[in-house]
């Protein structure tokens, strides 16, 4: 006789010989039992989760397996119900398996046969009792992993969401589950790529390192190296498993890394252009003042002597602008007030404002104080300030408000800097604040590159607002 697990058994048996044959056969086999001679009996309070398996007669004297049946699958839906009658028929066996029997065994019952039957609902339970262990152990693993693990339908709809992406996306798994992955976590520019992984996932094939940034709570890209492949099944239909390392750390890391290296170019560049045209320029400059001596009295040649020096002005001002981003930047923190930086960044731009009509608002709701560098942030208000002047036209207003909010469990202070100008034509959004764009006729495209710059030195992210008039720019600095 082959070992078969030992299992709790509830004998449900009117007939007195018939029962002790059952509980010898069980008790041999180091079964453990309980019995009951009647429906009534039978359905009386007991420890109904212990049940494995319930060997019911099919007639009782107060009912039948037919009623009995029903009841006893609410009271032990896990355990296995064993049929047993000395009435033979299919019409009987067919009733019992319809209302939920897993077996059939007709009477005098034979041992060989009844233990069969428990041989198959043991391996049966051992095979269910092993997928919960797995299932378990495996939600585990997915629950704790660094990684953000992902389970779609078919159709691209979340089905489960773990932990760590909910923390990377900032959104409960509540809240995603039978969204469009892609519509919820994928930023527009990249919907094709991720529908085009998907499906290539659906025809049989491995997407591995396959990297896709999603999208978080509040519009952040994170870069993910994916490895994402084909479920044959996940409860009960075919899914897709998508597997997301965080790899934006080392993205961002191979960007600045990238940009430090074009930056010393740049800086060697404009070094060696620096020292080849000082001395032109102030030979240049020298002899424009000498020729301004000569032809005094004479406002026509006056006057294009002075339109030249303003241009050698602006080629010395591009030098500088130029060889002032490509240069490193050191911070000197120490608590500051940003309006009053913001307003001595307005006063030094007096003069260039002259006699315009020009005003600057500032919304102080609860403090502008922060760690951060004054110079290097007098720099940044004088530069979008410069930029509103010139884009606004007068009456010009422009307005700063500092607001402090909680931002992934931080105290951060938010800056927001917008005028009544023209704002930034759409076809430019995505590429204003990249080094060497600009929309003005003169000009290197490197101010808001500056800012912004200057902005992550500290800590911070620089983003551009989307108001209904005017532009606006939203500076967020660790407070």
């Amino acid at each position: 006789m082959s070992h078969v697990p030992h299992l709790r058994v509830l004998v449900i048996e009117d007939d007195p010989d018939t029962r002790e044959n059952l509980c010898d056969i069980l008790s041999l086999d180091g079964h453990e039992y309980d019995v009951a001679a009647c429906a009534k009996d039978a359905l009386a309070p007991r420890n109904w989760p212990a049940y494995h398996v319930i060997l019911l007669d099919w007639r009782l004297p107060d009912a039948s397996a037919e009623t009995v049946l029903p009841r006893l699958r609410e009271l032990a839906p896990e355990a296995a119900v064993i049929v047993s009658t000395g009435v033979g028929g299919v019409d009987q066996a067919v009733t019992a398996l319809r209302h939920g029997a897993v077996d059939y065994i007709a009477k005098p019952v034979d041992a060989d046969l009844l233990r069969a039957s428990l041989k198959r609902v043991a391996e049966q339970q051992r095979l269910k009792e092993d997928k919960v262990r797995s299932e378990a152990a495996f939600r585990t693993l997915v629950e704790a992993a660094g990684s953000m693990i992902m389970i779609l339908a078919p159709t691209g709809e979340i089905q489960y969401i773990n932990p760590f992406g909910e923390q990377l996306t900032g959104y409960r798994a509540e809240e995603l589950l039978h969204q469009s992955c892609i519509a919820a976590l994928v930023a527009d520019e990249f919907h094709a790529a991720a529908a085009e992984c998907l499906e290539h996932v659906l025809t049989g094939n491995t997407e591995r390192g396959y990297e896709l940034p999603v999208v978080d709570r509040r519009g952040r890209l994170h870069w993910l190296l994916w490895n994402v492949q084909h479920l044959h099944e996940f409860a009960g239909e075919p899914a897709i498993l998508a597997i997301g390392q965080d790899v934006t750390d080392r993205k961002t890391a191979e960007q600045k890394l990238l940009q430090s290296e074009r930056l010393a170019a740049i800086g060697q560049a404009m070094a060696g252009l620096a020292h080849e045209s000082r001395n032109a320029l102030q030979r240049g400059q020298a002899d424009l003042e000498l020729l301004e001596l000569l032809v005094e009295g004479n406002s026509e040649a006056t006057a294009l002597i002075r339109r030249l020096q303003r241009v050698q002005q602006e080629l010395h001002r591009l030098y500088e602008e130029v060889r002032q981003y490509a240069a490193p930047i050191k911070l000197m923190l120490e608590p500051q007030s940003l309006e009053a930086v913001a307003q001595e960044a307005w006063e030094l731009l007096a003069p260039s404002r002259g006699s315009r009509c020009a005003e600057l608002l500032v919304v102080n709701g609860d403090g502008s104080n922060c760690c951060a560098d004054r110079f290097q942030m007098l720099q940044v208000f004088r530069n979008l300030f410069e930029n509103s002047l010139s884009a606004s036209p007068d009456p010009a207003r422009i307005v700063v408000t500092f607001e402090r909010r909680p931002l992934g469990g931080s105290n951060w202070l938010c800056v927001t800097i917008s005028d009544n100008g023209p704002g930034i034509p759409p076809h430019a959004t995505d590429s204003v604040l990249e080094p060497f764009f600009t929309t003005k006729t003169r000009g290197t495209g490197l101010g808001l590159s500056i800012v912004r710059r200057i902005v992550e030195a500290h800590g911070g992210r620089m983003m551009l607002g989307t108001p209904q008039v005017g532009a606006e720019l939203n500076i967020e600095l660790p407070a």
